[in-house]
């Protein structure tokens, strides 16, 4: 049986959705499959990307994010494809983009979603630049890059991780001041 996609909103919202799940993983997913394994991967990432992608549906529904007039299916097709060529990206793995790829009509809510990410990460990097270098630095390599106390000892030349870990204390106290000084950046943060 084929559920349209407000029928399958409709479900979701009313927490009536476990049979538009099955029907969405009797559809989508051979797709996601056949897409992910054509492009080096294997049946179980094809899986874990298309759990993730029926998350994110989910979410976007509950939040109304998620226009009526929108194709379930596509969307879900459309943020696996995204996840799995992020994936590669950073598995620095080979992708075949299909032939005559273009940018379909459920693309663009996806597309809107990273330059969102976007949007925000700007935020964030204009934040940690207000603090001083020292401190920019030392909350990237702790934040972004996930380095241990030592490590960033190391890098930046602290006695101690001790002396890390103060630094890493006074530059997250600045970091908090200049948001509740600047309120508007943590909003755009949310509103995002």
């Amino acid at each position: 049986m084929k559920y349209s996609g407000a029928a399958i909103i409709e479900a979701i919202n009313k927490g009536n959705d476990r049979d538009m799940l099955k029907f969405l993983y009797k559809t989508v997913l051979p797709r996601v499959t056949k897409y992910v394994v054509t492009n080096n991967g294997n049946r179980d990432d094809a899986f874990d990307i298309f759990q993730d992608a029926v998350v994110a549906f989910h979410r976007f529904v509950k939040e109304n994010k998620f226009r009526e007039d929108g194709n379930p299916e596509t969307f879900i097709f459309c943020v696996c494809r995204n996840l799995w060529i992020n994936k590669i990206r950073r598995e620095k793995k080979q992708i075949r983009m299909p032939d005559g790829y273009e940018l379909y009509k459920d693309d663009a809510a996806t597309a809107l979603e990273g330059i969102i990410t976007e949007e925000r990460a700007s935020i964030v990097k204009k934040m940690l630049s207000k603090l001083g270098k020292k401190c920019e630095e030392l909350l990237r390599l702790s934040i972004y890059d996930n380095m241990s106390l030592r490590e960033i000892s190391l890098q930046m030349g602290f006695t101690s991780e001790d002396a890390v870990k103060t630094q890493k204390y006074k530059c997250k106290q600045k970091l908090i001041g200049y948001i509740k000084e600047h309120n508007g950046l943590l909003e755009g943060i949310k509103q995002n």
